[in-house]
């Protein structure tokens, strides 16, 4: 995404992560940006998932992500100058699954006959 404000300009960049949790938003040097979620934060048992750093744009989870609960959200991140000129991004967060559910059986034995 690209904004610009007369001759200056700022260039927003999704940054990998690693899998450490978080990415984060690189403004031009020379500008004061703030960040904000505008849109796809809903919450969820009356929690939002993830906050935004307002100065650095770096995002972060706020609560355990569940890959069969939500296994995808779309965050809608802004910058805003100290003009007021915005410009938008849209951030894919795409919750891994993890073994966390322990396998289950309907009974405790079963038997079969295998033929030779």
């Amino acid at each position: 995404v690209m904004a610009t404000d007369g001759d200056q300009s700022v260039c927003i960049e999704s940054l990998g992560s690693g899998g450490s949790g978080e990415s984060g938003l690189t403004p031009d040097s020379e500008l004061n940006l703030e960040y904000s979620i505008i849109s796809g934060n809903e919450a969820i048992d009356g929690i939002e998932s993830f906050e935004i750093d307002t100065y650095t744009g770096v995002i972060t989870t706020l609560t355990e992500l569940d890959r069969e609960t939500v296994p995808l959200y779309s965050l809608t991140v802004e910058a805003r100058d100290q003009g007021g000129l915005t410009a938008s991004s849209v951030v894919m967060v795409t919750v891994m699954d993890v073994n966390d559910n322990s396998p289950s059986f309907s009974q405790a034995n079963y038997s079969d006959n295998v033929t030779e």
